[in-house]
């Protein structure tokens, strides 16, 4: 959130992004705010796959008071059981 970075001294210069999710990852992309302006729409993956995840090169700044939100989309239709955000593989997680 933008109360996060406003307490950043200086701008962020960013070279690289990677998506991180688990087992059940279908789609993710991230999302930069100004002044409640979208940006940008960063790294857009549509068919996201745990086995092909790799760094992406990028070049943009993220200034004191941007707000970054990163969104995924899940399909538990193949389990049985109650999916949990953690650190194991049958978790699920969402990174940017």
């Amino acid at each position: 959130p933008s109360q996060c970075t406003h307490k950043l001294p200086h701008e962020i210069n960013v070279f690289g992004t990677i998506h991180h999710m688990h087992m059940i990852g279908k789609q993710m992309w991230t999302t930069q705010y100004r002044n409640e302006q979208l940006l940008r729409v960063m790294n857009r993956v549509e068919y996201y796959g745990y086995d092909t995840q790799q760094q992406i090169q990028v070049n943009f700044t993220i200034a004191p008071g941007d707000r970054i939100q990163v969104h995924c989309a899940y399909d538990s239709s193949s389990r049985t059981n109650t999916t949990r955000f953690g650190p194991e593989s049958d978790d699920e997680m969402c990174m940017d």
